[in-house]
């Protein structure tokens, strides 16, 4: 009994001492690009349907700029800032 035990224990005690080594890949940059460029186009919506108000978007906005500027690395920050210069309907609300 306590053989097979150990048989299913190891596989499971090897891979929980893997996941560490993928902790800091590329898909967090990509997740948090996605996180911002997604609330960015959200609350960009939410304000052209008059949802949320002007004064809110901007706030909003603000909020989504200093996260981006803080957990972006370089590359996906200047390409952040590129598509949120793009959205014409949305650069009243740009901080």
């Amino acid at each position: 009994m306590i053989k097979k035990l150990s048989v299913y224990f190891f596989p499971l005690a090897l891979l929980s001492t893997i996941n560490p080594l993928f902790a800091n890949s590329d898909e967090d940059n990509w997740f948090d690009y996605g996180y911002s460029v997604g609330i960015f186009s959200q609350t960009c919506s939410l304000a052209n349907d008059k949802l949320i108000s002007t004064r809110d978007a901007r706030d909003e906005m603000e909020m989504i700029y200093d996260f981006a500027k803080k957990d972006l690395n370089k590359d996906f920050y200047e390409s952040f800032i590129d598509f949120a210069s793009e959205e014409k309907d949305c650069i009243k609300y740009l901080p």
